[in-house]
């Protein structure tokens, strides 16, 4: 890709799902636990296939997250490329504290220690937002 002229920030598209995933992969590597172990293998071609599977499906069924894009254009504005991604989410219900009511851990973590340590990092991700959620007395967290 030639030298950026442009960023723009857009909706994420249906298409765009699986670039936006390889760079989520390219730009956390192995040095994101949570990320690493949520998408478990991102930085192979199936594991990408997969990661960029639930990434979709999450899209297609949250009603209270917009999924956005920054794509760079190149200087002959024939090229894009997407850059970042970024989800908001207006909370005003906790996420589950379980793992396994939002994915099928079997079929995402195979083995038993996959599991329990995924258990594990979605409690630790899961509580500060939980107890956010808590302290805005109903009015969500952007509400506070």
């Amino acid at each position: 890709m030639r030298p950026a002229v442009k960023v723009s920030v857009t909706l994420l598209s249906d298409e765009d799902v699986p670039a936006s995933f390889d760079v989520i992969s390219r730009s956390f590597g192995h040095d994101a636990p949570f990320i690493d172990m949520y998408f478990p293998h991102h930085d192979t071609p199936s594991g990408q296939a997969k990661g960029s599977k639930r990434l979709a499906a999450w899209k297609q069924a949250s009603s209270n997250s917009t999924f956005l894009k920054a794509a760079a254009q190149a200087v002959d504005g024939n090229e894009e490329r997407v850059i970042g991604i970024g989800v908001w989410t207006f909370m005003k219900e906790a996420p589950p504290a379980d793992v396994a009511k939002v994915e099928n851990v079997e079929e995402v973590w195979p083995e038993a220690g996959d599991r329990e340590f995924m258990s594990r990092l979605w409690r630790d991700y899961v509580q500060p937002r939980t107890q956010a959620i808590q302290n805005s007395n109903g009015k969500g967290v952007y509400g506070m």
